[in-house]
């Protein structure tokens, strides 16, 4: 009897346990999930950060600008344009709303006008375009087409003034007569960085930089002759007697520029009295107020025909630096042309016309030498007559 209980009692501890067992695979097994440590198989992804709506940048003037994380509506003030084109290309383009009545018309002396015209002349005009002179915006025009941001390039002061009075960020950039410049390069990249097109204007940054690293190469260690540059528009065309200290085009090349002995940066006017005490070895004068340098030789043969570099036949056009701003491309072109003049042993392997192409394909995304040469705004020696 008592080993008949012993036995019913362990069929019903065997029975209790498969039920356990059954029980278990039917559903009633912990759910719970492992807090940490784990393999990480089961636990259920942290949700993402919301994509940022908007940016802060710090433009060219040093001002920290809040302007939306993806910008697609861009209008300009001053000469905003071209470093839109530097920056950002044809996609720079495209985002435009609103220009200046100045970038509305097609003028090979700022090749971007006439490289984007179709496009550029089609856009409502909302300022007077003017670069350093006195400038209007129509605020109500600009409000009403809703830009997300503006590329200007007035001074610091006129940026916070326009973007206190309608509420729109205003991105500065700054490059009066500079080429190889800091300003130039932080001017470029912060407008690449509101436009989402860094990729591009890094690029075009390089760019510069590489042209700037082979100027200095060839002209390490040569003698530099003595250079007037004349005929330079500042607020203005201007004659023989328009020149510039510090010029950046002598400056990359390491030349001996005469006018910086009056002790002016930037553009000036001089007198002719001056330019021939200077007596320089060269001429380099803007193509684009030839007519302007025709009329100043046929008022004063005889004191051109004195000069030394008349004499020499040194005298030489390039293509124009400023005209509402400065045209860096032209500016380079210019190094390369003058380089290639003062030292033709160093540039020799330098062919201007491809080289000038390679410029223009770099910063504004199209060749323009050949229309260059038909405004007559290319590099070409000057013949007095």
């Amino acid at each position: 009897m008592k080993k008949r209980l012993i036995v019913l009692l362990m069929a019903a501890v065997m029975a209790l346990a498969m039920f356990g067992i059954v029980a278990c695979g039917n559903g009633q097994q912990d759910n719970s999930q492992p807090v940490s440590g784990g393999s990480g198989v089961g636990v259920a992804p942290a949700p993402a950060d919301p994509a940022p709506t908007e940016i802060t940048v710090t433009d060219a003037y040093g001002r920290s600008v809040t302007v939306p994380a993806k910008v697609e509506r861009v209008a300009t003030v001053g000469s905003g344009v071209r470093f839109v084109v530097y920056a950002a290309g044809q996609e720079g383009i495209d985002k435009l709303v609103a220009v200046t009545d100045a970038d509305q018309k097609a003028m090979a002396v700022r090749p971007y006008t006439a490289m984007y015209n179709s496009q550029l002349a089609a856009l409502p005009s909302t300022s007077n375009g003017n670069h350093l002179v006195e400038t209007t915006v129509d605020t109500e025009a600009m409000l009403a087409l809703q830009p997300d941001v503006i590329i200007s390039s007035r001074s610091a002061e006129e940026c916070d003034q326009l973007q206190a009075a309608i509420n729109i960020p205003v991105i500065g950039i700054k490059y009066q007569a500079q080429i190889f410049s800091d300003d130039v390069y932080t001017s470029i990249l912060v407008v690449g960085q509101v436009l989402g097109t860094s990729e591009h204007a890094q690029a075009c940054v390089d760019a510069l930089k590489a042209w700037q690293t082979d100027l200095s190469a060839r002209v390490a260690g040569k003698q530099s002759p003595t250079v007037y540059v004349g005929a330079i528009s500042y607020k203005g065309s201007k004659g023989v007697t328009g020149t510039m200290g510090n010029s950046p085009v002598l400056k990359a090349l390491g030349v001996t520029n005469v006018s910086d002995a009056a002790g002016q940066n930037g553009s000036f006017d001089t007198t002719l009295e001056q330019v021939g005490q200077w007596n320089a070895d060269y001429m380099f004068l803007d193509a684009n107020n030839a007519t302007l340098v025709a009329k100043d030789y046929a008022d004063n043969t005889a004191f051109f025909n004195q000069l030394k570099a008349v004499q020499d036949g040194n005298v030489y056009f390039v293509p124009p630096l400023n005209n509402n701003g400065t045209s860096i491309e032209l500016g380079v072109c210019s190094c390369y042309a003058v380089g290639k003049v003062l030292y033709p042993d160093a540039f020799a392997d330098v062919d201007l016309d491809k080289q000038f192409d390679e410029i223009f394909l770099a910063m504004d995304g199209k060749t323009f030498n050949a229309q260059l040469k038909e405004a007559g705004l290319g590099f070409s020696p000057v013949t007095f007559n």
